[in-house]
């Protein structure tokens, strides 16, 4: 037909049809691309409680959700804690440490990261703060157990067998926490610190521009920065932020709770401790030194 007879001398020439192939695939290739692999995001997660048992299992949630999704390719914590339990910090700290080893970690600090809120995150990446953030109180707290006492409605096996340990032995205990402590902070900040072992012991907090002079964080800066850290860290140019809670809460997953400030300081004051052991800043009653 004349109609195709220029169709023809086209492809007739050498190398158009392998290009028009080429382009086809490429096209093809760029269309399935688009359609079965996910477009990299930065996930943001917040946490703004005490560390107990019951909120440190639904941020270890959201940790998970974030290590398994491959569309977040990077992870911004965004803290804002006193610490609290040393079991339940400790826990969150080795889960920062795994999801870690598969996509990068940048911590946020924002009002407050302190004790155990600060153990969590040295097992970041990246740390950032603002310069009147408070950052540090490395150290343990703890509330000793009833004194050993001599039940004799009750059997024992040992001495010991219903109160756990002696107060003394309680108080060794201790030190071996600090230490466990202090040794994640050292092998975490590395050649960053810039206190010594015995100064870090001390226990004490420090204000952000001063937490960054002396190591115990990487920069200065809002989430928007560490959001771009993390980017950065993940080499991704062109990516959406995505708040990992509320997505949770599209697939009938439980987010992390959200709670009143009034609360929150009423978990820090509540005579209702148990005996135990706590990575925890207690802040000074208003009016009081610091």
């Amino acid at each position: 037909m004349p109609i195709l007879e220029p169709l023809r001398r086209i492809f007739a020439r050498p190398g158009v049809l392998g290009a028009l192939l080429a382009l086809l695939f490429f096209g093809l290739g760029w269309v399935g691309a688009a359609l079965f692999i996910p477009a990299p995001r930065v996930g943001v997660i917040r946490f703004s409680d005490v560390i107990w048992s019951d909120t440190a299992a639904p941020l270890e949630e959201q940790l998970r959700y974030a290590e398994e999704d491959p569309s977040i390719r990077a992870i911004v914590l965004e803290l804002d804690s006193p610490g609290g339990e040393a079991a339940a910090s400790e826990r969150l700290y080795f889960a920062v440490l795994r999801l870690r080893t598969r996509k990068p970690v940048v911590v946020m600090v924002g009002s407050l990261a302190a004790s155990g809120a600060y153990y969590v995150a040295a097992g970041a990446d990246v740390i950032y703060a603002t310069p009147g953030s408070d950052v540090g109180n490395i150290g343990v707290i703890s509330m000793f157990p009833s004194p050993s006492l001599v039940v004799e409605d009750y059997l024992f096996t040992g001495p010991y067998k219903a109160f756990g340990n002696p107060r003394d032995g309680f108080m060794r205990q201790m030190d071996v926490l600090k230490e466990s402590f202090l040794e994640c902070v050292l092998a975490q900040r590395g050649d960053r610190l810039q206190l010594d072992r015995a100064t870090l012991s001390r226990g004490e907090i420090y204000v952000g521009a001063v937490a960054l002079q002396i190591g115990l964080v990487d920069r200065m800066g809002s989430l928007d920065d560490a959001i771009a850290e993390a980017a950065r860290l993940a080499r991704i140019d062109h990516y959406s932020v995505v708040d990992v809670a509320a997505e949770m809460c599209g697939t009938g997953a439980a987010p992390l709770p959200t709670l009143p400030a009034e609360e929150v300081q009423d978990r820090l004051t509540r005579p209702s401790w148990r005996p135990g052991y706590y990575y925890l800043y207690l802040a000074p009653q208003q009016g009081g030194a610091r």
